[in-house]
């Protein structure tokens, strides 16, 4: 369980960095790729949007996704690796 929690927070992450990418480079972007990132994404950062406005041309809600997932991941990911008893090293994180 721990495992798999893991595994959805590092995706979530990595497709944050590159949503933020794409933002970049291809604000506009109708790839298929881009496409399924914004898709992933989106869902999670919405309502971080509407709490956080932006400033200007910067948008700070990736910084709060980030942190979160940094929290979750530390706080419940692994508490359940303690509840759990066995080493992280076991589970592959």
């Amino acid at each position: 369980m721990a495992a798999l929690a893991n595994a959805i927070l590092k995706i979530y992450f990595f497709a944050l960095i590159v949503m933020i990418i794409l933002s970049w480079v291809a604000p506009n972007a109708s790839h298929p790729g881009a496409l399924l990132v914004m898709q992933l994404v989106e869902p999670i950062m919405a309502p971080v949007r509407r709490v956080i406005p932006s400033l200007g041309m910067i948008d700070l809600s990736p910084i709060v996704v980030f942190i979160a997932i940094n929290l979750i991941d530390g706080l419940v990911v692994g508490s359940l690796i303690r509840a759990a008893g066995i080493s992280g090293a076991l589970v592959g994180l």
